[in-house]
């Protein structure tokens, strides 16, 4: 067997005893490829990497094949091991494996919950059921090789002591979505580091959870072969759905960061492009009211500051910034795109450039193909950020992307992907034209096989994003998948719109608590003395949604198909859908399923005796 510290493994046996959960790296054909084991003791809490033995004493139950650790997480009850217990292989990136995760299964350390009250233990069913639906999005990537989290850029600028540092030491924190889940194992390996001169390879078992979107795909133009892949990382700072997470906070992290990197591995050379998404870096909230698009309000604060803390961030990281504003300039999105030109006018930053595009009345009466014209104004901006390139072993050739478009829009969804992805789009053309596979001018959509790739994967791209944070697929999809606007599509659009504001008004409190609770927001000294009041909004997110159709099929029915019925009848269900509309609208922010975690341990704490 290979030795412990020179292993590198895709699988591992999980044995389940009464008293812990050992970990045995194997073949995918179950081959243990040692006998040590990373265990974890059930009753004492102790994390060790000893040898796997069999004994009388303490059997095991089972034995499984996973994939990898994800993490420990401490409820009620007690610490849960988290586990990746299937995943599958999308492709290679630089010929190293990239694993998409698509079964997480949590396990207790508790045998029992005797030693819970009635009351905690509904809480901790709640809050179990809240970080499987997190493990249930199958937006979960990692590598056991490769880091996912930087970007090709940034890992060339890095040092070759960095590169040959541990995958959790060097991965970039915005982007490990298991990071506190890691955080036993870690005070494990800081202890031994400490107080020990042999070197146990824990760090083996700590792999970074990226949540995002990653697809690879094998492409031909002109003949020439080569990879498309596409990357996008969603930060973990600020992180939230639709209507509960919005603009920025007083560190200046924006809720719905996403990174998105596109790379063209072409033979030995790599080449990738660089763009950001986030809400609009101001003060601002718009919480559900059962309306079908809540007002945006911005806070009291003093929002230059905070932009200034965002973007100092977003430059330092990034370089020059290109901020492509896709807002209403009418209505109830003015309020926003003005404070963004404001504070940007005010902060003075000479490495920050604004765009304002007022996407819905440049496209309005279905015509998308104004973007073709609107990119091209682009063009210049394009040219001057850039891109990354290298060939290897020729550093003559090396480019450097010098700073990146920062998209955003109301959700920075649907209208912020059909952008992002047409200046891809150039930004690819451009790596081709100074590769010779294209000429100067030429189009890729010459070739219809590329183009159907290339739109369907920006398409898988945009529908990931959303459902993650918005409930459900990208509107606008049929564009950026055919290139036009289609009825078909409109029709699609009203159905996400639809089951969007159910989940945004009924479920979305329980969705924000639970990517609270999953990153570590709060720990399990917080939930103690807490009752969970989800179960508050479960008959009313049935009752109002059916009464509000009720009475409109009824109105319909008595007003336009049922000849004999009275004027009295009718306005009868007039006068209840008319009712509905004013309830909701003096109480919908009342009734709308809100977070509710942060606000009982907030007067938890208020109420503790001193």
């Amino acid at each position: 067997m290979a030795a412990a510290s020179d292993l590198k493994f895709d699988y591992c046996l999980l044995h389940i005893s009464k008293e812990k959960f050992c970990l045995q790296p194997c073949t995918e054909a179950l081959t243990p490829l040692t006998d040590l084991c990373l265990c974890f003791h059930r009753i004492s809490r102790d994390i060790k990497f000893q040898p796997f033995v069999l004994s009388n004493d303490d059997p095991i139950i089972e034995s499984r094949r996973i994939c990898c650790l994800f993490g420990v997480i401490h409820l009620l009850s007690g610490p849960y091991l988290i586990v990746v217990e299937e995943s599958v292989c999308i492709g290679k990136i630089y010929h190293q494996k990239i694993f998409k995760a698509t079964k997480c299964t949590v396990f207790s350390f508790a045998s029992s919950l005797l030693h819970l009250s009635e009351s905690e233990i509904q809480d901790n069913i709640i809050y179990v059921d809240m970080l499987q639906s997190v493990l249930n999005t199958e937006s979960f990537y990692y590598s056991t090789t490769f880091d996912l989290t930087h970007t090709l850029q940034r890992l060339h600028n890095t040092s070759p002591e960095f590169l040959t540092m541990a995958l959790y030491e060097r991965a970039d924190q915005r982007f490990v979505w298991n990071y506190h889940m890691l955080q036993d194992l870690f005070n494990v390996i800081q202890v031994e580091r400490n107080e020990s001169t042999k070197a146990f390879p824990y760090e083996m078992f700590a792999i970074p959870m990226m949540l995002g979107f990653v697809e690879i795909r094998d492409c031909v133009v002109a003949g020439n072969s080569f990879k498309l892949i596409l990357i996008s990382r969603r930060s973990c700072h600020r992180a939230g759905v639709r209507f509960h997470t919005r603009g920025i906070d007083n560190d200046g992290n924006a809720a719905n960061f996403i990174e998105t990197e596109q790379i063209l591995e072409v033979e030995d050379r790599l080449s990738s492009f660089v763009q950001t998404r986030g809400s609009a870096p101001v003060f601002w909230t718009q919480k559900p009211n059962l309306r079908w698009l809540p007002c945006p309000k911005l806070l009291q604060k003093d929002h230059t500051e905070g932009f200034r803390y965002h973007i100092s961030w977003q430059t330092h990281t990034y370089g020059n910034q290109v901020i492509i504003s896709l807002l209403n300039k009418r209505g109830r999105e003015k309020c926003i795109g003005d404070a963004l030109e404001q504070v940007v006018r005010e902060a003075g930053a000479h490495d920050v450039k604004l765009i304002s595009i007022d996407f819905h009345q440049e496209c309005k009466n279905m015509n998308f193909d104004r973007m073709n014209y609107l990119i091209d104004q682009l063009m210049p901006e394009i040219h001057r950020l850039g891109y990354f390139s290298i060939k290897k072993g020729d550093t003559a050739e090396l480019k450097m992307q010098t700073g990146v478009f920062r998209t955003n829009c109301m959700d920075c969804l649907d209208r912020t992907n059909v952008v992002q992805s047409m200046i891809a789009k150039r930004s690819l053309e451009c790596q081709f034209q100074s590769m010779k596979i294209l000429r100067s001018g030429d189009s890729l959509f010459r070739y219809p096989a590329f183009e159907s790739i290339y739109r369907n994967l920006w398409a898988d791209n945009g529908d990931a994003c959303s459902v993650q944070y918005a409930g459900t697929a990208a509107l606008k999809s049929d564009f950026t998948r055919t290139g036009k606007r289609t009825f078909a599509g409109l029709a699609q659009d009203g159905y996400n719109a639809l089951v969007r504001w159910y989940i945004n008004n009924f479920n979305d409190g329980f969705r924000q608590d639970a990517l609270d609770l999953f990153l570590g927001s709060f720990l399990r000294n917080d939930l103690l003395g807490l009752k969970y009041a989800y179960s508050r909004t479960s008959y009313i997110s049935v009752l109002i949604p059916s009464c509000f159709v009720f009475s409109v099929c009824m109105f319909i029915l008595s007003a336009f198909l049922m000849k004999d019925s009275s004027l009295l009848y009718t306005m009868f269900w007039l006068a209840v859908l008319f009712s509905l509309i004013v309830f909701i609208g003096l109480y919908g922010e009342q009734i709308a399923d809100s977070p509710t975690l942060k606000q009982n341990i907030q007067e938890n704490t208020r109420n503790i005796p001193f």
